[in-house]
């Protein structure tokens, strides 16, 4: 008598996680892979900086922050500053078209003629 064949179970392996980048693009000169990061985690600190044109981001950081997330929280820093700086741009725009209107308008050219006139 023999013994009964089991049937081998195939264990299903999880995907692999893709490894994720720890070298990115500097958004300052377009310099593809350029910008290393550095994890101080002892000291809560993450910091960016760029081969090419040495600029640097730091900022605070957790346990579970990659090299990624610090990139990340970079390029949503300069999109803000941008964004700040075109609608400071806009305002001023606004005002430098309201005051030429003014200084258009004939209720002014009349004013300054009769105070020439007065003189």
């Amino acid at each position: 008598m023999g013994k009964r064949k089991t049937r081998k179970i195939k264990i299903k392996s999880k995907p692999k996680m893709p490894k994720l980048p720890t070298i990115f693009d500097c958004p300052f000169c377009q310099q593809e892979k350029s910008v290393g990061c550095k994890l101080d985690r002892i000291n809560k600190i993450g910091m960016l900086i760029c081969e090419m044109c040495q600029k640097k981001y730091t900022t605070d950081i957790h346990y579970l922050d990659e090299p990624i997330d610090i990139y990340c929280k970079w390029i949503d820093r300069c999109k803000e500053e941008n964004d700040a700086a075109k609608l400071k741009m806009r305002q001023t725009q606004a005002i430098d078209e309201a005051l030429e209107g003014e200084l258009q308008s004939p209720h002014l050219e009349e004013e300054m003629d009769n105070d020439v006139d007065d003189q």
